[in-house]
Order: structure tokens, then sequence, then C-alpha cells
């Protein structure tokens, strides 16, 4: 038995889940760049990153001409896979001839000697830079290989602060339905849990729990079971008052064989649903690496307790 309980918890732990002046004949400026030693923390004007253990990426902060504009420059602050370094360099690429901006000076490597314009891998564009290349209709075709979105860095739990509002659709149709989907997923075994199940839908707020459970499997007046709830308030404007996404599952011996598939099946639908709950909510931002995630409105919240026989998670805001 504990082996199936091992598998069902090691299946729950794996949930998952402009405008701006041009840089010309600028040396790179440290005082633009804000590194927070001991939280090896990056602040930016709009965002602040955070390493991940077991991901290494870069951030391209910023390019411009120096050396008397024949040397096309960039600044990087890359973030090491162990989680522990944290540094800045800068890459240079020498001109054969004075280029009036930056911008013609990149033209011209695109044309000439492209390879000098390759990014280390996973590379986020900082605003200030893909504004300069959306001002100037840079195409970006040499750096685009290697380049990661904002919004898989913070899925990854690299982003512990952006300078947006986090606001919910005071509109729930979309959100239901996803539920309603899902659900749907364990239709053929569903009469074989105890299943309880909320659902209450308004504008302003909302409420969804549900909660699987073997039957006859009791022990100490516990159950082996897996559960879901969400819960949250906002205002007119969408902005979070109280949110709680909370999911959680306990186990007990004595199971035989034949409970393995339901125990498999319970694992895979919690999974699922808090999989949906956070895309319809865009929670993925915390996790165990980056337990907090602050917008201009708001800090989300990631909180876990793994005991031998159960598990609890919860996202919230306070």
């Amino acid at each position: 038995m504990k082996r199936y309980i091992l598998t069902l918890l090691a299946m729950l732990l794996a949930l998952t889940g402009c405008a701006t002046l041009e840089l010309n004949n600028l040396q790179p400026q440290a005082a633009e760049l804000d590194v927070l030693e001991d939280e090896k923390v990056t602040r930016l004007a709009d965002i602040d990153f955070v390493p991940v253990p077991g991901f290494a990426y870069t951030v391209l902060l910023e390019e411009g001409l120096t050396g008397g504009n024949k040397v096309f420059y960039r600044r990087f602050i890359t973030y090491d896979a162990t989680g522990d370094e944290v540094h800045e360099f800068v890459t240079e690429a020498e001109l054969p001839r004075s280029f009036p901006s930056a911008g013609e000076a990149r033209e011209y490597l695109t044309r000439v000697t492209p390879e000098k314009l390759l990014l280390p891998e996973n590379t986020y564009i900082s605003d200030s830079v893909h504004c300069s290349w959306e001002e100037e209709a840079y195409p970006a075709a040499v750096e685009e290989e290697q380049r990661i979105s904002l919004a898989a860095l913070k899925r990854l739990g690299a982003v512990s602060r952006l300078n947006e509002f986090y606001v919910i659709d005071k509109n729930p149709e979309t959100l239901v339905a996803a539920i309603e989907e899902t659900e749907a997923s364990i239709a053929d075994v569903a009469d074989s849990f105890v299943v309880e199940r909320t659902l209450e839908s308004l504008p302003q707020s909302f409420v969804y729990r549900i909660r699987l459970a073997l039957p006859g499997k009791m022990q100490a007046n516990k159950l082996t079971e897996a559960s879901v709830s969400l819960k949250y308030q906002i205002d007119e404007l969408g902005n979070p008052l109280h949110l709680v996404l909370l999911y959680s599952a306990a186990f007990q011996n004595g199971l035989g064989d034949g409970d393995m598939t339901l125990l498999n099946r319970m694992a895979a639908f919690v999974n699922e649903m808090v999989d949906t709950l956070k895309e319809q909510l865009d929670l993925f931002g915390v996790n165990s690496n980056n337990p907090s995630l602050t917008y201009s409105n708001v800090t989300l919240f990631y909180e876990e307790e793994k005991l031998p026989d159960s598990l609890c998670r919860k996202i919230e805001n306070r």
C-alpha cells in the first residue's frame, strides 16, 4: 500500500503547471540595474526577476553604440541553472566605421555578420529594447530562435513583480465551461467515487469545490481523498478582494490492488482541474520556487504543506 501512496503523492507533486529613446553613444550604466545580492533578485523598472533552479535564462537589458559609435554593444543579466549565479555581462561587436544610430549598426550586422547578434539561449528582451525594435520595424529574425516570452518565465516562477494589474473577468461563463469540461474527463468513473461538488457563480463572486473520495476506505475517521476548491470576490473593475485556490489530498493504508486505477484517475483529475483553474485565472506565476508575485494592485502567495500521508497547496492574495 505504501507504494500506492507514494505513487499518488508523486503525481500530485507534479502539478503544473512603447516608446523609448534610442541608445546611442552610451556606456553600460550599472545604476539602471538593481541586483539584490542576498535575494538574487534583479529589479528593473517594470519587472523583478529571480533565479529558477534547474533553468538558465538571460535578460537583454539594453543595446547601443560606444567607442565613437564604432562598437555595437548589448548588456545582459544572466541567471545560472543552479539558482545561485546572477551576473551581468556585455557583448561587443566592432564596426568598420561610425554609425549614426544603434538601429543602423544593427541592420549592418544583420546583413554582414549576423552571428554577432545571436542571443544566449532563453533570452528575454526587455521592454526598452523591444520598443526600440518595434519603432524601427526591426524583424529580429536572427534573435528569434533563442528568445523566451515573459509569460513563459512567469510560469516557471522567474518573475516576482510585474508593473501591471491583476484582474479577473466579471463574466464567469468561460470559467464555468472550463470546469465542466474538465469534470467530464472522469464521467466514466464518477460513480466509483464519493463526490461532493459545489458551484456558485456570480459576476463578482465565485465558489467552486469538488471532493473525490474512495468509498468504504475510512481509517481513523479519515478517507483516501483529493479535493480542489476556488473562492474569490472581486470589485466592479475585476480587482480581487479575496482569492483562494486550495488543493489537497489525504492517503490511508489498507487499499487493495483494485483501487490503483481509481487512485491514478483521482490524481490525474486533480492535476487537470488545478491546471484548468490556474489557466483561467492566470495563477501560474507562484510556486515553491517563487512563493510570491506582486502586481500593481495585489500580491499572490503560494504555500505548501507536505506530510507523510497528506499534501496541501494554496494560492491566495493578501
